[in-house]
This record gives C-alpha cells, structure tokens and sequence, in this order.
C-alpha cells in the first residue's frame, strides 16, 4: 500500500526540526515520514485504515486494527502515560499576563455597560474589577470590602486597595440600567438581549486574547513533553477547550445563547447586588479549575453544565421516538 496524507499534528508543534512530520507517507507498506494519529487509524475520509480497507477488504481492515490495538497497548505498557500538574500549569508571566487581560475585559465591560445605559462620561479607573467581592447586604459592605483590601491576591498584578473605590464607582451605572431596564417591562426582554449581545461581545475579545496568550506557548511544557497536548493535538481524548478550561479560564457561561438571565428583582444570584453591571455578576467566570473556582462561579458552571444534560436526554427520547415512528 502506498499512501501520502496529513496528520492531525501541525509540523509547527515539533518545532523547527520537525518540519515534514505534518505529511504522512508510505509507500510499499513502510512508514516513511509522518506522524500517525486520529487522521490515519481514526475513522478520518482517506486516511490508512479506510485505505486499507478500500485495497485488502473488510476482514484485512479489521485485522489491522487489532493489531494496532495491540502494539499500543504493549507501548504503555513498557513506557506508561501519566499526566501531571506541570502539564497545566502557565509560566509566571505568561500567568501575569493573563491576569492583568483579565482586568482589562472586565474594564471593558463595565464601560461597555455604562455606554448601554449613556453614560458618555463614565471615566474608568485602575481598580481591580476582576478579584471584587460580593456581599449578601448593604449590611456587611463595609466590613467585607475591608477584609478583602488586608488579604492581597498572590497571582493578581493589580493593587486590591482600590477594591472598595471601584464597587461605589459602579453605584451610578447599575441606577442608570435599572432605570433603564427595570422600568419598562414591555421592553425588558429586548434591553437584556441587546445589553447581552454588547457585554458577550466585549468579553469574547478578552477571552479569546487569554487562550491565545496561554496556550500552547504560555505552558510550562510544550508538546512533545506535555500529555495533555499530545491528547488533544492528535485527536485521542479531549479538546482546547477541556484544556484551556483547566489552564486558563472558563470564558462566559451561557444559558440558551444568554448570559445567566437576571430574576424579578434584577438579581442573577442574591450575593450580587441588582442590575450590577460587572461580567462576573452574569456569568462571566474568569477562574479555572487547577486553582479552582469561586462559590458563585461553581453556581454558574452547574448551571450552563445542566442545560447540557437536559439537552441530551430530551434529544434521545425524540430521536428514539422517531425512529419507532419510522419502523412501524
């Protein structure tokens, strides 16, 4: 059998002495150059198992798969594949900067909310809106926003002095949305979409400058070494989405194409305060699971993480109904 292909690996991962392992070739049935992953013995249009099968037939197929099967399993035997935390874990400044991009999006987004309710001079200011608390009442505002400013965050660049500052200077906005919003119920639906639209906007820029900056070149390990790359750039298990999510950040939650929908009294959870126009407050999760995540965000995860669920159970019993429709 002769083949030429391409792996699902770019050569660029090998760097510059890998430059051909991005094109497979065989030719009389020996593996000359290329790297073989999920395009090849994957179930991939023109790769070496369908080839194999269009030439030698069914059985011969099916015999190559077996032995494939078997000299893998003979390969991790001998050499083992284990992942450990260096293989997610973010040099430290790539991790500042991904902290100090985080800052910024959430900025953005609160100018973004201020421009929704014409605020035209709303003047942003260096604070940190990304770390800010959350408080169950006016109550304790005071006493929470003072705990926060004594314990300093050690990842964060950005001075959490400001932290009680940067809450009253988002009192006028969330006035403003809620006059806005709150006010006229016939046009709330509409309002929250487009404000929705504006903030999911803003904050996909940021979230998209994160994964860019984090991964792969703000790893510690670069593939070859790392096992959660070499996973998910050859198509075995996962995806850069399971593998930004542990690295990075887990980016805006989103319920039916929405962010998380506010209740009745303006609030999506009761920590928050009403019409707040901060990302995090409508689901805008900037943790990540190798440093874990914050109550409200862990809420906010579930939810989007049971939508997904009701989905899927809804989709089998249609798609099971139907077929039962279609036999009899």
């Amino acid at each position: 059998m002769n083949l030429d292909g391409k792996s699902k690996l770019s050569a660029k991962e090998w760097g510059p002495l890998g430059k051909e392992e991005g094109e497979v070739i065989i030719r009389d049935n020996e593996h000359l150059q290329g790297t073989l992953d999920k395009n090849q013995f994957g179930s991939s249009d023109q790769g070496m198992v369908h080839s194999f099968y269009e030439i030698y037939g069914s059985k011969k197929a099916g015999e190559l798969l077996t032995s494939l099967a078997r000299i893998f399993a003979v390969y991790l035997q001998e050499h083992g594949f284990t992942v450990g935390l260096d293989d997610l874990m973010l040099k430290p400044e790539a991790n500042k900067h991904r902290r100090q991009t985080i800052e910024k999006g959430h900025q953005d987004g609160v100018i973004a909310a201020a421009k929704f309710a014409e605020m035209t001079n709303f003047k942003i200011q260096k604070m940190n809106y990304s770390n800010r608390v959350v408080y169950q009442s006016k109550k304790n505002y005071d006493k929470d926003i003072e705990k926060l400013t004594r314990s300093a965050i050690p990842d964060d660049p950005f001075d959490t002095k400001n932290v009680k500052k940067c809450v009253q200077a988002d009192d006028p906005i969330r006035a403003r949305l809620e006059e806005k919003i709150g006010q006229s119920m016939e046009m709330k639906e509409s309002l929250e979409a487009e404000m929705d639209g504006l903030m999911k906007g803003t904050m996909s820029s940021a979230t998209s400058k994160v994964l860019k900056d984090c991964i792969p070149d703000g790893l510690i390990k670069r593939f070859p070494k790392n096992n959660i790359s070499a996973m998910v750039l050859t198509g075995a298990k996962g995806g850069v989405v399971n593998q930004t999510q542990i690295s990075a950040l887990l980016g805006q939650q989103e319920l039916e194409g929405r962010r998380v929908p506010k209740m009745q009294n303006g609030k999506t959870l009761p920590c928050f305060l009403a019409f707040d126009p901060n990302p995090r407050s409508s689901g805008y999760v900037s943790d990540r699971f190798i440093t874990g995540l914050r109550p409200q965000d862990f809420f906010f995860h579930c939810m989007a993480g049971r939508e997904g669920l009701i989905d899927t159970a809804v989709k089998t019993s249609r798609s099971g109904y139907l077929q039962r429709c279609l036999i009899k």
